[in-house]
């Protein structure tokens, strides 16, 4: 596992606050069992531990990440303007997003999570979805938005620095 700072994960001894914090890692992995295939919007330090433990998915805008980690699926899906929002390309997602997966952790696209919820159809709904970083307002209330419109109950989760909501 990466070594902690401030509980966020660091590589080569320096701090990575867009990564997934300790305690987000650590609901993901009591929570879904070892070994499913997951996936996750937004890549980067943190898909290194997932992948030792799950089949990962990950959507990625930006080139320089895509195909970071080795063993993770990459889905490249460039920002496209939605008129009111940015988001991921939704082709790119639906024409490679795998069939079955047991989890969903909403980590990107990095700024532009607003208006995730115009999406929300593209992803399965009856499986535990984690948002990270609702310590940002915006994001908090994009998590909220998304469990009132699945009609499924919500926690948030307060790590050291971080906070993260599940809907389950």
């Amino acid at each position: 596992m990466f070594k902690m700072k401030e509980n966020l994960y660091t590589e080569n001894g320096k701090s990575n606050p867009f990564a997934i914090c300790e305690h987000t890692f650590k609901w993901i992995t009591d929570n879904v069992p070892a070994n499913s295939t997951i996936v996750e919007l937004g890549s980067g330090t943190g898909t290194v531990e997932l992948c030792k433990h799950f089949k990962v998915f990950s959507v990625e805008n930006n080139k320089q990440w895509v195909d970071y980690v080795k063993e993770s699926n990459y889905i490249h899906a460039p920002l496209k303007d939605y008129g009111d929002h940015k988001w991921f390309d939704e082709d790119s997602i639906k024409e490679n997003l795998p069939d079955d997966y047991s989890f969903l952790l909403i980590d990107g696209p990095h700024a532009h999570r607003v208006g995730f919820h115009k999406h929300i159809h593209l992803f399965k709904q009856d499986i535990s979805w984690v948002f990270d970083d609702t310590h940002v307002e915006h994001n908090l209330k994009e998590a909220i938005k998304c469990a009132e419109l699945l009609g499924r109950p919500y926690e948030t989760f307060q790590g050291v620095v971080k906070k993260f909501t599940v809907i389950k």
